[in-house]
């Protein structure tokens, strides 16, 4: 099931929130309230899961059930004193994860890697991969480490089987820390004021997706429909900051869904994105992308290596471990490989330079339109299939030409002024915080006197977004495939 889908969004979540609210509000004085409420979130989960891939559905719940186990087995062996044991025991379990990972996600791949090298015939494809694997695997070894070496408890079972299965963010994220949403599941409370921010955040994320990222994405699928043989140079660059457009807005809008249902829930999670098309350099950037994703690679990879503490030179490593590792994190392919190392190597140079003075004397807007053009490019690669990665390529940078026979293949074609408007609208959202003015507004739409105004604007907003929803084609969020 997809946010976006007219069956979630009028069907299965306003069912879940009438069931949970009154529950809630019927078992308030009673002990069991919170068990119910458990019941209902994890018997919700399983349903939404199974629309996205049914046979997924035994797949998490018996998922759910071994990382429990494992973190009872963690705890005890911790709490036992034995070290030793508890490190060997500890390091199986997370390898046990991984390769659950790797089986379904990189399995194939790995195969057909060394049929090149050697002559092997097997030939493996899973009739099923879980949706949002990554996302699970992390969660659970989020579990572990965080009961392992922040000495967080196991929880309950239910506890521990909601933190798996959570439907806001088990298949595209946030990717919440255990030690975090057990935190939060012990303060959390329902407030009226809580509520409306949450669906408030909804709103705003449905909008992002309907309006603009469903909006770019039939903009990218025509010109890929014309085939990359026939557009020319500043076609594919329109294509490609197009993209470069739908992608955050298809992503964070998907996360400002997830946070506003967990607000409404009660639950308050960390933000995911933080105006990262204003960022100076890679390294701000992946400070203000997918933030959740960077803050468990550097509480689980980086900072286990040895972080910052062990001399520059393995300070370098170490962040092209992690550069490396978000590459193949995000597919198998040689494409994501080269993505995350070219991210790396900034990151590594920015690194490197970020105290001499000539570095300090360039100006923030040419550090700014440089970073811009770096993670563009890498975009590339999300959209633009392996095979056609080097044409495409080729075309971006002018060492192509391919013959203009075609009226759908020029770019004045695509670049209507409907397209315009919408690439304007996008990049003022996008830089809000460069746009101090306008920014400064926020405070006062928080104020009494304009809630009315500002809650009929996100009204009106919504039904705009489910009119033309409802008059457009199905697009799924692009990190469902991750």
């Amino acid at each position: 099931m997809n946010f976006s889908t007219q069956l979630f969004t009028f069907v299965f979540f306003l069912i879940f929130i009438a069931v949970y609210f009154s529950a809630h509000a019927f078992l308030k004085n009673r002990s069991s309230n919170v068990k119910y409420e458990y019941i209902i979130i994890i018997a919700s989960s399983l349903i939404f899961y199974g629309f996205a891939a049914f046979r997924g559905v035994l797949f998490i719940s018996v998922y759910s059930v071994i990382v429990f186990v494992m973190g009872k087995i963690t705890e005890k062996i911790k709490k036992s004193g034995k070290t030793k044991l508890g490190k060997y025991i500890f390091t199986l379990f997370i390898v046990s994860l991984a390769s659950v990972l790797f089986t379904y996600k990189y399995l194939p791949f790995s195969i057909e890697i060394l049929k090149k090298y050697k002559n092997i015939d097997t030939v493996i494809k899973f009739d099923i991969i879980p949706i949002g694997i990554s996302f699970i695997t992390f969660s659970a070894i989020s579990y572990l480490v965080d009961i392992y070496k922040y000495e967080e408890n196991t929880g309950s079972f239910l506890e521990t089987f909601t933190f798996i299965t959570f439907f806001p963010k088990v298949i595209s994220g946030p990717i919440v820390k255990w030690r975090d949403f057990h935190k939060n599941l012990a303060t959390r409370k329902p407030t009226v004021d809580l509520f409306f921010m949450g669906m408030n955040r909804f709103i705003i994320g449905y909008a992002k997706k309907i309006l603009f990222a469903d909006y770019f994405a039939t903009v990218i699928s025509t010109i890929m429909a014309t085939g990359f043989e026939n557009i020319d140079t500043r076609t594919a660059w329109l294509c490609t900051i197009v993209y470069t457009f739908e992608i955050y807005f298809d992503f964070s809008g998907y996360s400002d869904i997830a946070i506003g249902i967990s607000n409404m829930l009660g639950l308050e999670f960390k933000e995911n994105f933080a105006f990262p098309y204003t960022s100076k350099s890679i390294t701000e950037f992946w400070r203000r992308w997918h933030i959740s994703l960077g803050s468990w690679f550097r509480d689980y990879i980086y900072i286990p290596l040895g972080g910052n503490r062990k001399g520059k030179i393995r300070t370098l490593i170490n962040l092209g471990v992690v550069f490396l590792i978000t590459g193949v994190w995000h597919g198998a392919g040689k494409a994501y490989l080269c993505w995350g190392l070219m991210h790396g190597f900034f990151a590594i140079f920015e690194r490197i330079v970020k105290d001499f003075n000539w570095y300090k004397k360039i100006p923030d807007f040419v550090k700014w339109l440089f970073t811009m053009f770096v993670v563009n490019l890498g975009w590339v690669v999300f959209f633009i299939e392996e095979k056609d990665l080097r044409h495409y390529l080729g075309l971006l940078f002018g060492t192509n030409k391919n013959s203009m026979s075609d009226i759908y293949a020029s770019f004045s074609y695509y670049l209507d002024k409907k397209l315009i408007v919408f690439l304007i609208i996008a990049f003022i959202m996008s830089i809000l915080p460069f746009m101090k003015k306008v920014y400064a507004l926020k405070d006062k739409v928080n104020s009494d006197r304009f809630i009315v105004v500002k809650e009929t604007a996100l009204l009106a907003l919504m039904i705009i977004s489910v009119i033309v929803k409802y008059n457009s084609s199905y697009s799924p969020f692009i990190y469902f495939q991750y």
